[in-house]
């Protein structure tokens, strides 16, 4: 999965702001909408079709943005196969419940899309780098750390290349601001689910208590602070730009606000994030009284940028789906149930086993997808302990494989392979990470 770029400050092509692109802008905005009405929509004809034709006006508007894209191609790919099994096997599929399977998650990245133009003008980078600038060396890789994991609450994986391009310049080695800033923003997944995929873990185990995750996952995320706070860098270069303190007071204090509304209305952490980020968008747009035209093609253009994950989101949650009414196979029950085995060989499966296929190219969330419908996810203990071994895995996957976004992103940042930010740059606090967090989940296991 990836999170779309939001302009040249992340390292990304600015919106396309010339020329006429209002119809296609218009159909974008509605488009998002039927698919807002479509998620939230159960077993209603009209709540499938309002989902079907926001898809399709999706794809239609954001087709330009895909030559290139893994994540489009693999949707493809998916949807594909799944039609080629349901055909042979003569099987009825849900589709509309395998569209909303991920349904918060697909929020959640539209939701950032939005949020980070927003982000991207309001001075933020210079905030960050004055913030840093006067810190005790010993304290500065704490200090990137703890922002880090602040900004990945509303911009998730986009901390990472925000971070990562904002103190590249100031900080030596540069590489150092992406080692940081990756390991601080996945070790939050272990308290919440901020990024999209702690988000679709959550989102599949019923009856998950936010409370039980921060209780069980607050060691491993002081274990895991601990070991930012051993990094040592040094600052260089000079900081030229002022930050505009009462505009990110003001907008900053509005997320936040938007954000704790929609919390206890009931929207879970995720979802709360999106609607924080779309309701912020759309006022910066109206307060600042920017051109329409150029707001349509902005919208249009953030829109577009996360399509291929949106596709990608989609057509995972049809695999799962396919895969999860291939349940009843008795050859395949006792083929998943001879591998899975107990506490002690299933956590291994997810600590160890799966990250390290992530690192041949395969996308953690089509592990995900692919294996967690089919197991029996009780070995871990309660639905807390299995969102703790399942985030293990993305955490490791998004830091060892060179196919994960915060690696591509970062590479990006630094303008250097996605290889040296990923299994080169974190291999062995990986390995070190899912040694602890396995040994951790056992001993809960058969403690307690």
């Amino acid at each position: 999965m990836s999170i779309p770029n939001p302009g040249p400050k992340l390292g990304i092509a600015p919106s396309v702001l010339g020329g006429d692109h209002s119809l296609p802008a218009w159909i974008s905005i509605a488009s998002v909408a039927l698919m807002a009405v479509g998620l939230h929509g159960a077993g209603s004809l009209f709540f499938g079709a309002a989902l079907v034709a926001g898809i399709f006006g999706l794809l239609a508007t954001s087709q330009h943005s895909w030559p290139g894209k893994f994540s489009a191609r693999l949707a493809l790919i998916i949807f594909l196969a799944v039609i080629f099994g349901t055909f042979l096997g003569n099987d009825r599929l849900d589709w509309v419940q395998g569209f909303q399977r991920y349904r918060i998650v697909v929020e959640l990245l539209i939701g950032i899309a939005l949020l980070q133009r927003v982000v991207s003008r309001l001075g933020l980078h210079a905030a960050i780098k004055t913030s840093i600038a006067g810190v005790h060396p010993h304290w500065r890789s704490s200090v990137i750390g703890f922002l880090s994991m602040i900004l990945a609450f509303p911009l998730s994986l986009a901390t990472v290349p925000l971070v990562t391009t904002v103190m590249a310049s100031i900080v030596t080695p540069p590489i150092a601001a992406a080692r940081i800033s990756m390991r601080a923003v996945t070790i939050t997944m272990l308290l919440v689910p901020t990024t999209l995929a702690s988000a679709a873990v959550s989102a599949s185990l019923t009856g998950l208590s936010g409370a039980m995750v921060a209780l069980a996952g607050a060691p491993l995320f002081l274990v895991g602070f601990a070991t930012l706070c051993l990094q040592r860098i040094e600052i260089s270069g000079a900081v030229t730009e002022a930050p505009n303190w009462r505009r990110l007071g003001v907008f900053g204090g509005a997320f936040w606000l938007i954000f704790g509304i929609a919390s206890v209305l009931g929207c879970p952490i995720p979802e709360a994030i999106a609607v924080a980020g779309i309701c912020l968008y759309f006022g910066e747009t109206f307060f600042t009284r920017r051109p329409r035209q150029a707001c349509l093609a902005e919208f249009r253009e953030a829109v577009s940028g996360c399509s291929a994950e949106v596709l990608l989101l989609l057509a995972c949650g049809v695999l799962a789906t396919y895969l999860a009414s291939m349940g009843a196979s008795p050859v395949l029950n006792q083929t998943v149930a001879t591998l899975w085995g107990g506490p002690l060989l299933a956590a291994a499966w997810v600590a160890f086993v799966l990250p390290a296929i992530s690192v041949l190219g395969i996308h953690p969330i089509i592990l995900f997808s692919f294996i967690f419908p089919l197991v029996d996810n009780s070995v871990f203990g309660g639905p807390h302990l299995q969102y703790l071994a399942w985030v293990t895995m993305f955490i490791a996957a998004q830091l060892v494989s060179p196919v994960s976004l915060s690696a591509i992103l970062a590479a990006s940042s630094l303008q250097t392979s996605p290889s040296n930010t990923s299994y080169r740059l974190h291999g062995r606090y990986v390995l070190g990470m899912c040694l602890v967090t396995y040994l951790y989940l056992i001993g809960i296991r058969y403690l307690f």
